[in-house]
Order: C-alpha cells, then structure tokens, then sequence
C-alpha cells in the first residue's frame, strides 16, 4: 500500500512542477501593456534584443578597428568595396549581417565605415561610435516611416 501512496504524490508533484513552469514561461515571453496601453516585448523577449544590439555593435566595431588597422598598413587607403574588406579581413560572413534585423551592414569606401541600417524598433541605431583617435561614423540619412 505504501508505493501506491508514494507514486500518486510524484504525479501530483510533477504536475504542480510543469504548471508552475508554463505559468512562469507565459510571464516572461508574453508582451505586457503599460497604463497607456502600450505594448511592451516580455522579460525574455527584452534580453534577446539586447543581446543582439550588444552582438551587432561588437561586430561593428571588430570591423571598424579593422578597418582603421587596414588604413595605417596601406598608406591611409580603405579597402575599396565590401567585397575586398570581406575577403582581407578573413571575418566568418555573420559578422556582416545585421543579427537584429538579418541585413547586410553597410559599407562607405570613401569614410572607411561599416555601420547597421537603422531599423525601426523602438528607434534603435545599431552602431557603435568612434573609439579610436580619429575614427569617424558616416551620416546615415534617417528613415521615413
């Protein structure tokens, strides 16, 4: 009679367990509305985005270093196109993608700049600014909703 007892409380632990975890994975993946009424992404959801903005500013900025190293082996000259910049930096090709919006980063030969299209999530820019003694971002034109 004893083991009988025993696997009625596992199933009902086990069963307290999994709705306890949908309970908490329904929290943190849902969007949740402020007093206005607006919708804002889940714990989970926040996190992600910000990981891929962290993500993509350290990509660009590897590439700019990069870049600024190029210019001072080759007498101030910038790799001429995306293409060559690719090819002599030896990056693996998910460096040049954009992780948050999954587009090619931009490349300007006559700045020597690579930097994230602006997106329209919550305003965010995805570049990184200068770090380096003069390094420079190009302008980027704003975008037209």
């Amino acid at each position: 009679m004893k083991p009988i007892l025993r696997r009625g409380q596992t199933l009902i632990g086990l069963l307290i367990v999994v709705a306890i975890g949908l309970v908490l994975t329904a929290y943190f993946l849902a969007p949740t509305q402020d007093k206005n009424g607006v919708e804002h992404h889940g714990p989970a959801k926040r996190a992600i985005d910000m990981s891929q903005e962290v993500a993509l500013n350290s990509n660009i900025s590897q590439i700019n270093q990069f870049i600024f190293m190029y210019k001072n082996d080759n007498d101030g000259q910038v790799p001429a196109s995306m293409d060559e910049l690719k090819k002599s930096s030896k990056f693996p090709a998910e460096m040049f993608i954009n992780p948050v919006d999954q587009k090619p980063l931009n490349y300007d030969p006559k700045t020597g700049r690579v930097w994230a299209t602006p997106y329209q999530d919550e305003g965010k820019m995805g570049r990184m600014q200068p770090q380096m003694p003069g390094m420079t971002t190009p302008e980027i034109p704003p975008v037209n909703p």
